[in-house]
C-alpha cells in the first residue's frame, strides 16, 4: 500500500474517532508520518498546554482548536504562539472553559498572521460571558472571512454583577462588516437586542441561515413577530430561526 491509501484508511479513523490516530501513530514512523498530516484537531488543556508549540509544529493540518482550559492561564498567550507558528488552514477556535476575561490581545495576535486572519471560519465564544459591542467589532475586524459566531454575555458568576452586555450597536457593526458571515446564536440574560438586530442581520449578510437567541429572560431582549418576519422574507438561505 502507497502513503495514499494509508491516508484514506486514517481518515476514516479520524472520522470514526481521532483519538484513534494516537495509538496508530505508535506502531512505526511511517504511520507517525501520516497521522500527523490527517490530524485536523487540536484540544488545548492541562495536559497539553505545556508541550503546546510542540504540538503545532508537529500537526501542521490543524482546522479546529479547542480551549478546554482555565482561562486565567495565559491564552493570550497560546493565541500569539499560534499565530507565529503560522498554522496554516486554521478554520475554527472553540472555548469549553467559562470566563470573564475577554481575549482582545489574543484576537489581535491572531490577525496578524494572514492565513489566520483570512481562513477562520467558525468563533465559538459562547463560553466568554465578558463579550461586548467592542468585541463584536474587534473580532469583525480580526478575522473579516468569519462565517459562525457564538457569542455570551451574561452575569459574572462569581460576584452576580454585569459581566458585560451585547446590544444592536454592536450587532449591526459586525454585520455591517461580515459579509461571508452565515450563523449566529447569542446567549444570556444580557443580549439587549432588538429587531433592529435582525433586519441588519438579514440585511448585510446576504448567505444568513440560522440565528439563534438563548436566554433566560425574555424581557432582556425585544425581538417581535415583525423582525422575525422581515429575516424570513428577506434570507432566502435561512434555515432556521429560534
Amino acid at each position: 500500500m502507497d502513503v495514499y491509501d494509508f491516508e484514506l484508511i486514517f481518515h476514516k479513523l479520524r472520522e470514526d474517532d481521532e483519538r484513534d490516530l494516537d495509538s496508530i501513530s505508535l506502531v512505526s514512523k511511517r504511520f507517525l508520518s501520516v497521522s500527523n498530516r490527517v490530524k485536523l484537531s487540536l484540544n488545548v488543556n492541562d495536559e497539553t498546554l505545556p508541550l503546546f508549540p510542540k504540538l503545532l509544529q508537529r500537526f501542521q493540518h490543524i482546522e479546529t482548536i479547542v480551549i478546554d482550559t482555565d482561562i486565567h492561564k495565559d491564552i493570550d498567550g497560546v493565541f500569539h504562539q499560534i499565530s507565529r507558528t503560522g498554522v496554516m488552514n486554521l478554520q475554527a477556535i472553540k472555548f469549553s472553559w467559562f470566563s470573564t476575561k475577554p481575549l482582545r490581545d489574543g484576537f489581535k495576535a491572531l490577525a496578524l498572521n494572514k492565513n489566520i486572519k483570512n481562513n477562520l471560519k467558525v468563533l465559538d465564544c459562547s463560553r466568554l460571558i465578558s463579550i461586548q459591542d467592542n468585541d463584536l467589532v474587534l473580532i469583525a475586524d480580526c478575522f473579516p472571512r468569519l462565517e459562525e459566531l457564538r457569542i455570551s454575555a451574561d452575569m459574572n458568576k462569581d460576584d452576580d454583577k454585569v459581566a458585560a452586555c451585547i446590544t444592536d450597536d454592536g450587532v449591526d457593526a459586525l454585520a455591517s462588516k461580515l459579509k461571508e458571515f452565515e450563523a449566529i446564536e447569542f446567549a444570556g440574560d444580557n443580549c439587549f437586542i432588538t429587531d433592529k438586530s435582525l433586519i441588519s442581520l438579514s440585511t448585510n449578510c446576504v448567505k444568513l441561515r440560522k440565528i439563534g437567541l438563548f436566554t433566560y429572560n425574555s424581557s432582556h431582549h425585544y425581538v417581535t413577530v415583525d423582525g422575525i418576519d422581515f429575516v424570513i422574507r428577506h434570507s432566502p438561505n435561512l434555515t432556521s430561526l429560534c
